[in-house]
């Protein structure tokens, strides 16, 4: 029997869609973020600010990933959303109101980023409660889509509204995660807590997780081999090349938006290529790809062949999260995919952090050559972990799900990052 397209999917119309909503005002509050901390803070603390978010993401994930398999996933998404609602709700009262502090925006940055990931473990046994496992590469390729939409279009508007009033982005971050869980109450599709024979301890499931992987060969090898290329943190290196290199702020803010229409346009490919290709061969060439993107990077003394060369590898980076997710999901029992999924993002995310932090000093020693060298060194580890892999080379077509046509594919009107390769702007609280 033919499943129907993924846009007939009403549960994952509406997943999808609230989450649009919510990713749109994550983007505004994003850009404001900083700028707000820049009237009561330094331009140290707007960077600690934003890092804040991300150290607390890492701190909880592999919490969050073992209790969103104890709870309901409905309560755990709507829980999350709302969390974040009061708080960028409380940054647009203050701001209203002048009385914003440093404090403040510390602490709403660590409570944010300490709820992500319930809500990022839980939607993703969600999306294995809602789609067929034949359609879920393209449903991460929706879901990629979506983020990037949501990335080129909220960025400008969140700066747009901050320039009115500085509460109105924060105002309409918070009222998009309402939006959200009203999204949430509306699934149609069963997300109660899986069934469990036995009641163990949280730190053993954790250690589930993890243990999963690790017997895994294919996750195995590519989770790692994605922290270690996920290490080239790019974006901070970028930044300040430009800046050194007098490019106008204009034209950085031109950059960002080429690099996320680039990856768009993969988001978009991936569902064909994934279908046409074998799993190990699309994952194999794309790590090779990033290798020269970083070579090229290393060596180019002219500035607009370094930025052809970021946009080519960021335009093959969504084929390979949304193989590497799609296939996560489909071979992970019910009952353990929140705490696989959290362990999985952990292990392919845990480096960025670190990349960010070297790659600044790295660029301080020796410029940008220097940390481009460095960073290309380390994707070429990971390429050369994929490479030497069995379990990536003889992957089949049959052994992960099967992307729909491009015909059921939905557009972005209609319509999860990269393990491998973090998305330039980092992560986004």
């Amino acid at each position: 029997m033919r499943v129907p397209a993924l846009w007939r999917n009403r549960d994952f119309t509406v997943l999808w869609s609230g989450r649009a909503v919510s990713e749109l005002g994550s983007a505004m509050s994003f850009v404001a973020l900083p700028l707000l901390t820049l009237t009561v803070g330094s331009p140290t603390d707007a960077g600690l600010v934003l890092a804040t978010a991300t150290i607390g993401q890492l701190v909880v994930a592999l919490y969050a990933g073992a209790v969103t398999d104890r709870v309901s996933r409905r309560l755990a998404m709507t829980a999350s959303v709302l969390v974040r609602a009061v708080g960028y709700g409380s940054l647009a009262a203050a701001s209203a109101t002048g009385a914003i502090t440093l404090g403040q925006l510390y602490a709403v940055a660590a409570i944010v980023g300490l709820a992500g990931p319930f809500f990022s473990a839980a939607e993703t046994a969600a999306i294995r409660a809602v789609v067929p496992p034949e359609q879920l590469p393209s449903a991460y390729s929706q879901n990629q889509v979506r983020s990037m939409t949501a990335e080129l279009s909220g960025a400008p508007v969140g700066g747009a509204l901050y320039g009115v009033s500085h509460a109105l982005p924060f105002a309409a971050d918070a009222a998009s995660f309402v939006v959200e869980a009203v999204a949430l109450r509306s699934i149609r599709a069963d997300l109660a807590a899986p069934g469990r024979s036995e009641r163990r301890a949280v730190w053993h499931d954790i250690g589930g997780g993890l243990s999963f992987i690790w017997r895994h060969p294919f996750l195995r090898v590519t989770l790692l081999a994605g922290g270690v290329i996920n290490f080239a943190a790019l974006w901070p290196v970028l930044l300040l090349t430009l800046h050194d290199r007098h490019i106008a702020p204009s034209l950085i803010g031109a950059t960002l938006s080429a690099l996320t229409v680039a990856g768009l346009i993969g988001a978009l490919a991936a569902p064909v290529v994934t279908k046409r290709v074998a799993p190990g061969r699309i994952i194999i060439a794309a790590s090779w790809v990033l290798v020269g993107t970083l070579a090229v990077m290393t060596v180019a003394s002219s500035t607009l062949l370094m930025l052809a060369a970021l946009i080519a590898g960021v335009t093959v980076v969504p084929a390979i999260g949304i193989l590497l997710s799609s296939y996560e999901t489909a071979v992970t029992p019910n009952e353990m995919i929140g705490r696989v999924s959290a362990a999985g993002s952990f292990l392919a995310t845990a480096a960025i952090p670190a990349g960010q932090a070297v790659g600044g000093a790295l660029y301080a020693a020796g410029g940008p050559r220097l940390a481009f060298a460095v960073f290309g060194s380390a994707v070429l580890v990971g390429a050369l972990l994929l490479t030497g892999s069995n379990a990536v080379r003889e992957i089949r077509p049959g052994d992960a799900p099967a992307p729909e046509t491009a015909a059921e594919t939905v557009t972005v009107s209609q319509a999860q990052g990269a393990r491998i390769g973090n998305p330039p702007t980092g992560s986004r609280p």
